[in-house]
């Protein structure tokens, strides 16, 4: 018995022991990393250690990963540093890849191609493929996918990358996944799990045990699913895996919401998200919006459905994840269709249909199989497909030989046919060639008149030609000039985490240029304690409207930043002075200059806020907390910066809010705009659009406001640049 007790003890500490040091391992390897940098004396030293650090971190601190491969980039930059460079960029764009920003993320990778291309780093080459394959399979390119995962496997098993043939195996069991060929799924995570076992990588083991149980998830075999994914799970956990692991509950949660367990799932769905959100993963948080919204519509909960499944799609729309945007346009249309709203499920089911016909003109099983199949030829089974195939076709072309064979007989009869005639017809031409002896002569000069006319023709055509040569190359410099002024314009705006730690989570910008950029802009600025608000609308639209609004985003960077001015009225004052001094309008009439409204009201603890608002023909539109009508302050009727001989004063106005109350700024191209038969939307249902919806979360309030516009503009064009704000006091 007590020998029994002391093997027990021993077996206990032995697992124990390999826990503590297998969950320190990574730990451990980014802190010598660390100590390394501290010693590092040289600046290619530096940027190895920092693009290191940044994949150390990529699966546990997603911020950290960003941050050291931008010290590397920089210094890699500074010293023309080409391969750290490359390996920097390729960080970058792995970690907007996790991000779900697959465009960011491509621009990135291309470029680090390049770089490894010219450099000839084959083991770069391999990796660029491998990252390039994934954003494919993101954007249901899966022919393309799956053609740079086989590119980057022949290269590794080239130089012998035992590391990078396990990834490029897992990663092709992704692509049949996406197929829906688990079989052939399995078999490549399989080939993928013995090579991480012979190189003893623990964190690829968790990750090829995870993607076999999602495979057999997927097949309806609930048991080995579990399985396999609760052994991933465990490991990642242990190695501290945080991408593994949402990965894994996100599973677990999905297994068992297809056996109905639903406490089950919404638990492991719930953990799946925080992980989510901490590593800042959006298209993670929306497969869980999908699962639940899914859950959500088996019972019946329709409101919770279309919240989350909006959410889920507006993300999936922003990453270009077609699957996700199929699924979740499903559930919105069947969801509306049991509430019996005929316009919102008939646009979601069109959008169903477009998106299903899109991914299945793209998936195309044959060219899998065949360029599988042509990359391992070394394999005696495929060679015997192979010649199969090749004995197939030359049987269709010896059919095909012997059909033409009796088509060039045919024709030989045909032409013998058109002979005969001919001669006839030269017979019976020759009786009447003395007739037409005499026409000659006109019929000479007629076709001098023709080959002139011809040659005219051609002439005219060559002009068309360069003039058409000339517009092409003249409307790309036009399109390029206003994808540049797009970029500018775009940063001049207020970025994502400005908005969010100036107005909190509780906001939304409803932005549509009308031509590419807009005349319309908003501006947000603080002064110590106080935040301001402006929203505007310039005079015009294109680029002639975007120059004055990026002139008045600097002009209100001026006045509050550097002026100290945050009273609005004062603001609106000062900058319809600046504006008349850089357009030169004093003494003269003009057409420039813009409608503006401007909010202040500052962040404090206390239950009602004071919110100072002044208006130049933009209205301020709110609704207290715990009612939902819509009251307005009406603006000074007059605008900013035009040259006019009347000078109305701006005027403040003071209201106090309690938290809570919703506030809207708005131009009036959401209003202005027309249906297809021409008929303005209108004020009036604009505001109650706003009173209708505003029961809802600001997020949600911008996704119907939206939906609304696009039905009811239809294939009408867009009138004016639209521009609609609104935020929750909090």
């Amino acid at each position: 018995m007590k020998r029994g007790l002391l093997t027990l003890i021993g077996v206990l500490i032995f697992t124990f022991t390999f826990f503590t040091s297998t969950l320190h391992a990574q730990q451990g390897k980014m802190n010598f990393l660390l100590d390394e940098l501290k010693v590092a004396r040289t600046d290619t030293t530096r940027v190895r250690v920092y693009n290191e650090l940044s994949a150390a971190y990529r699966n546990a601190d997603i911020r950290k990963s960003y941050t050291y491969a931008q010290r590397a980039l920089v210094i890699a930059d500074k010293n023309n540093l080409q391969k750290g460079r490359a390996d920097a960029l390729n960080n970058i764009s792995v970690v907007f890849l996790r991000q779900g920003k697959y465009d960011t993320s491509l621009v990135y990778q291309e470029e680090a191609l390049a770089i490894r291309e010219k450099l000839d780093d084959q083991k770069g080459i391999s990796i660029s493929y491998n990252v390039i394959a994934l954003l494919e399979v993101q954007k249901g390119n899966y022919a393309n996918a799956l053609s740079f995962h086989l590119k980057a496997l022949k290269i590794r098993e080239r130089i012998g990358d035992k590391k990078g043939m396990a990834v490029s195996y897992n990663n092709i069991g992704n692509v049949y996944v996406a197929q829906k060929q688990y079989d052939l799924s399995i078999e490549n995570y399989e080939k993928a799990l013995k090579i991480n076992q012979e190189i003893n990588d623990e964190g690829q083991q968790a990750t090829c045990l995870g993607n076999i149980g999602n495979s057999y998830m997927l097949k309806k075999n609930f048991v080995f699913a579990t399985d396999y994914i609760s052994r991933s799970l465990a490991l990642a956990e242990k190695l501290s895996d945080k991408y593994t692991s949402t990965n894994n509950l996100i599973n677990l949660g999905n297994t068992y919401k297809e056996q109905k367990k639903y406490p089950l799932a919404f638990d492991y769905l719930n953990k799946g998200m925080e992980n989510a959100k901490e590593m800042n993963n959006q298209e993670a948080q929306a497969e869980v919006m999908q699962i639940m919204a899914e859950i959500y519509l088996v019972q019946g909960n329709l409101d919770k459905t279309i919240e989350l499944a909006v959410q889920s799609l507006t993300i999936a729309t922003q990453v270009l994840n077609k699957e996700r945007i199929l699924n979740n346009s499903k559930i919105l249309y069947q969801a509306y269709k049991q509430k019996q709203d005929v316009v919102k499920a008939l646009f979601y089911h069109e959008k169903y249909a477009s998106i299903k016909d899109s991914i299945a003109r793209q998936t195309n099983d044959n060219i899998y199989a065949e360029l599988e199949a042509r990359f391992r030829i070394g394999q005696n089974e495929e060679l015997v497909k192979e010649q199969r195939k090749e004995m197939d076709l030359m049987r269709q072309l010896k059919l095909v030989d012997e059909e033409q064979k009796k088509r060039q007989k045919y024709m030989d009869i045909g032409v013998g046919i058109i002979v005969i005639l001919l001669l006839t017809f030269a017979g019976l031409t020759y009786r009447n060639y003395l007739q037409r002896q005499q026409h000659t002569n006109r019929l000479v000069g007629l076709n001098h008149e023709l080959r002139l006319q011809k040659e005219e023709i051609l002439n005219q055509r060559d002009l068309i030609e360069v003039q058409n040569h000339e517009l092409k190359e003249s409307n790309s410099q036009i399109s390029k000039s206003i994808q540049a002024a797009l970029y500018i314009q775009q940063g001049v705006l207020p970025n994502k985490q400005k908005m969010e730690s100036m107005l909190g989570q509780e906001h939304f910008v409803v932005y549509h240029p009308r031509n590419v950029v807009s005349g319309d802009f908003y501006w947000l600025g603080q002064l110590d304690n106080k935040v301001v608000v402006a929203m505007a609308d310039c005079t015009g639209h294109g680029v002639p409207g975007a120059f004055m609004s990026i002139i008045g985003s600097t002009l209100l960077d001026r006045i509050v930043r550097l002026k100290k001015i945050a009273d609005p009225a004062q603001i609106l004052t000062n900058l319809d002075e600046e504006l008349k001094i850089i357009l030169r309008k004093e003494g003269s009439q003009s057409d420039n200059g813009m409608d503006m409204g401007i909010i202040m009201f500052e962040k404090n603890d206390i239950d009602w806020q004071k919110v100072t608002f002044a208006g130049a023909k933009i209205s301020l539109r709110f609704i207290s907390k715990g009612t939902k009508e819509i009251e307005q302050i009406q603006p000074v009727n007059r605008s900013v910066g035009f040259a006019t001989k009347r000078h109305k004063p701006f005027v403040n106005h003071e209201i106090f809010l309690e938290k809570g109350s919703q506030i809207y700024l708005s131009s009036d191209g959401y209003a202005d705009q027309d249906n297809f038969q021409q008929e303005r939307l209108g004020t009036a249902r604009f505001v109650n659009l706003l009173a209708e919806y505003s029961h809802l979360s600001m997020h949600v309030q911008k996704s119907h406001l939206e939906d609304n516009l696009r039905i009811y503009q239809g294939k009408a064009l867009q009138r004016d640049d639209i521009l609609v704000m609104g935020l929750k006091l909090s």
